[in-house]
């Protein structure tokens, strides 16, 4: 909100200082980077948290204080010139006012160097030299004037001479001045330390990811000695796996939509925590302020200001996290889900914050009877338009309102984002804090054009579709020679044949050995519903559209490290868990050999013609075991891709099409079943994941172990809760558990 007079060009002056100060931060932060030589994604990492963490630090020295309360008291005391006495204007024209402030400021000033009074006021006095203000100095020790002795002395009437100050009153001024700047000073510092916290917190994800990359096997050896420690296996068991509550994680929340991992909440907990004391210590009242008179005045004036000051670290820090090209997210090897849960809960943070600071004002202006002036200016009517945009997100966030109408909620977010940054950008550019602004724009804008230039170099490529099941689309691309895939590698689809052609949405792609890429997309509604219908009415309901791929994205597991690797998945949750399956197959075994077990959970038989060519191609590994369950065998739907498999005794009795799916009648899908997949277990009805999982554990032994999930959050949630209880009582080999399924 506002700030009057004196006060106004104090946080001026002292904003253009934080400006000098940052390049000075990214000099000296650059010049020792270089100097250590680290690895260039620490160095990186350490450079952006700590030049993020500096820009307008409020280092304010002794002679600020000093100067400015004798020029606030000096303005109560005589006048030399019609110009006021809150700036250098008079003072740099009139020797007799220049010598009255040069005695002020000499006399309390603490440090007795003489050149450090003249040397702070040349540069603001155009023509004045150093030699010279000291020469003005020393002609005023001589002629020295106490206005109460002059006679029927008026504070109004210019005078010709030099005046002492009244010390008592010189005091109040220094410790209001003292109070307000240090508040202010005290708000920086704590933005500082609210970026720093997620800085140690990327920090310490990217040696973890750092490690896994570079040094895997060592990696691995090491957390599994660590393992053996209680205090690690109580860690694990208690913090840095279970869900936060319960056994719920990846399933949604009807109001806070997904819950974070146990150890998520306690960072989200810790920040909380943080954001709340730093916005409520030290705040007290200063006897005799001379800026605001009255308790009122000033308490919601700190709290406002305060809390305005740490509202622009935490818009930076919100930007950053929703980016899906930001460096910490290949730094860290995270999963985009999880900087999605935390923007979501930095950005609440971020509105409170805001609220905060707008209730504070009110009072603030209420309390000088100031809110007529205040509010017909054009800065506050862009704190209220950002405050209302940012109220919006915070309600429109909430987790029914995403479910019932994602695209709609996702339009008006991204509006009402733009609306935010640009009514804050505009709020604070009267203050200088617009470097803020500057900052966050540059952080969404990087986001942005790296996305076209993902786009860009996929372009735009025929695609074929086809209906698969009648509940599946199967998307197959050329992959091209730039696209690099990887196991768990997702991008968002463009498909530019349809109405909606800007919409994009995530999904896990796998390669075929044609140097293809492929992916499996439930239909559901929007523009899934759209291209089935239109499906419908192809031949063979398949059909081309051109498309493009905004991607890839996520993280390739260290897999490979691992003695056993245990794959579950459900659903279209396939492609991950199978890239994974096939990239660690082998064709002879040796004494090294990993071996690999591969789950998928589907409903019905006819699912298998999602991935029927990929299961096929798997046959050739000797160390891959795959197991299939169907939750609703007993219904017995085979898919078109079996039919040539079946005697033709089979087809006239037995056969019967039934909307693309083929249901089977007699025993003999078991034999088509046997000849065509018979590398592959399949077991009738719905697994009990859990015991599945430990079972897997047990026969696991000694060995070191990975476990990659993507399917159903309940089947997710549950392996997670299983290997929480696990890892506390495992002590002869290292677990570890990585979720692919992404959601937000």
């Amino acid at each position: 909100m506002a700030l009057s007079g004196l006060t106004a060009r104090v946080v001026y002056k002292c904003a253009m200082c934080g400006r000098v100060l940052f390049l000075e931060v990214l000099f000296q932060n650059c010049s020792y980077l270089y100097s250590m030589k680290l690895p260039l994604p620490i160095a990186l990492a350490q450079f952006i948290v700590s030049c993020s963490a500096k820009p307008s630090e409020l280092t304010y020295k002794e002679i600020d204080y000093v100067a400015y309360s004798c020029m606030y008291t000096l303005s109560s005391t005589a006048a030399w010139c019609s110009s006021d006495l809150y700036g250098l204007s008079c003072y740099c024209t009139d020797d007799n006012a220049m010598g009255s402030f040069l005695y002020c400021v000499h006399e309390f000033l603490e440090t007795k160097n003489p050149d450090t009074v003249e040397e702070w006021v040349y540069p603001q006095c155009a023509n004045s030299t150093v030699e010279g203000l000291k020469q003005i100095y020393e002609n005023s020790t001589n002629y020295m004037v106490n206005t109460s002795e002059v006679p029927g002395f008026n504070i109004s009437v210019p005078v010709d001479f030099p005046v002492y100050v009244n010390a008592t009153m010189y005091q109040y001024n220094y410790m209001t001045y003292n109070a307000f700047w240090g508040n202010l000073k005290h708000a920086n510092f704590m933005g500082t330390g609210a970026v720093a916290y997620w800085g140690l917190v990327f920090l310490c994800g990217t040696i973890s990811s750092m490690m896994h990359r570079f040094a895997p096997r060592l990696t691995l050896s090491l957390n599994k000695k660590s393992s053996q420690l209680w205090i690690v296996r109580w860690y694990r068991k208690n913090v840095s796996l279970p869900a936060a509550f319960g056994t719920v994680h990846t399933k949604r929340n009807f109001a806070l939509g997904l819950l974070p991992t146990r150890l998520e909440s306690l960072i989200i907990f810790g920040f909380f925590v943080m954001v709340l004391l730093f916005q409520a210590v030290n705040i007290k009242r200063t006897m005799n302020n001379t800026f605001f008179p009255e308790k009122v005045q000033e308490i919601s004036r700190y709290v406002g200001d305060r809390s305005g000051v740490i509202a622009n670290y935490l818009m930076t820090l919100t930007y950053l996290l929703a980016g899906r090209n930001q460096i910490f997210m290949w730094l860290t090897g995270w999963k985009q889900s999880t900087f999605m849960t935390y923007h979501k809960w930095v950005g609440r943070f971020l509105f409170l914050t805001v609220f905060t600071h707008t209730i504070s004002m009110l009072m603030y202006t209420y309390a000088e009877d100031a809110y007529e002036y205040y509010s017909g200016s054009q800065w506050w009517r862009y704190g209220a338009a950002a405050t209302v945009a940012g109220g919006t997100m915070f309600l429109q966030a909430f987790s029914w309102l995403r479910e019932k109408n994602y695209e709609v909620f996702l339009y008006v977010h991204i509006a009402m984002a733009i609306v935010f940054l640009l009514g804050a950008w505009k709020h604070i550019e009267i203050f200088d804090y617009q470097e803020w602004a500057y900052a966050t724009l540059a952080i969404w804008a990087f986001d942005r054009v790296v996305r076209l230039v993902r786009i860009f170099s996929f372009g735009v490529k025929t695609a074929k579709v086809c209906i698969v099941s009648n509940e599946t689309l199967q998307v197959t691309v050329d992959r091209g020679s730039w696209w690099p895939f990887f196991p768990g590698a997702f991008g968002y689809v463009h498909f530019l044949k349809t109405s909606i052609f800007w919409q994009s949405h995530p999904f896990t792609v796998c390669k075929t050995d044609n140097n293809e890429l492929r992916l499996y997309i439930k239909i559901k509604r929007g523009v899934t519903e759209i291209l089935y219908k239109q499906l419908l009415n192809e031949p063979n309901y398949t059909g081309e559209v051109k498309i493009a791929v905004e991607g890839p994205y996520g993280d390739k597991k260290p897999a490979k490290s691992y003695e056993q690797v245990l794959l579950y998945s459900g659903g279209n949750g396939i492609p991950g868990p199978y890239a994974y399956a096939k990239e660690l197959g082998v064709t002879a075994n040796t004494q090294k050999t990993q071996f690999v077990k591969l789950y998928w959970v589907i409903r019905h038989w006819n699912s298998l013609d999602w991935s029927l060519e990929e299961l096929q191609a798997l046959q050739k590994y000797t160390n891959i075991q795959t197991v299939i369950y169907v939750t609703k065998a007993h219904e017995v739907k085979f898919g078109d891709k079996l039919l040539p498999h079946f005697e033709p005794s089979c087809s006239s009795s037995s056969i019967a099409e039934k909307d693309s799916a083929v249901a089977i009648t007699s025993a003999a899908y078991n034999d088509v079943l046997q000849k065509v997949l018979p590398h592959i277990e399949f077991r009738e009805g719905r697994p009990v994941i859990s015991d599945v999982v430990r079972e897997d554990i047990e026969d696991c032994q000694d060995k070191n172990t990975a476990l990659i999930t993507c399917g159903h959050s309940d089947m997710c949630d549950e392996i997670r809760q299983v290997i929480a209880v696990k890892v506390g009582d495992h002590k002869t080999s290292r677990i570890d558990l990585f979720e692919e399924l992404q959601t937000w």
